[in-house]
């Protein structure tokens, strides 16, 4: 009897911990957010760097802070490592 308990239990938490896996893979694996050639809902910065005005960050990666430009032509300025 006791061996009977400790089965369905186990079957109980090893389901409930597939279905608990199931949900946080579908929640961050999410097909929109691993596609970023997909244009939907984003908005596109064109920018080029014409000058070695770099700096090295803390992780020894070079830092770049550039103004870019929507398809309108409006400017935002944008920072980014590489």
């Amino acid at each position: 009897m006791r061996k009977d308990v400790i089965v369905k239990t186990f079957l109980l938490v090893t389901g409930l911990v597939l279905i608990i896996i199931v949900g946080f893979s579908i929640l961050l694996f999410n097909p929109d957010r691993l596609t970023p050639e997909n244009p939907k809902g984003k908005t596109y910065y064109y920018t080029m760097v014409v000058n070695d005005d770099t700096k090295l960050d803390s992780d020894q990666r070079y830092e770049y802070t550039l103004n870019a430009y929507d398809k309108s032509g409006e400017i935002k300025t944008l920072s980014f490592t590489k």
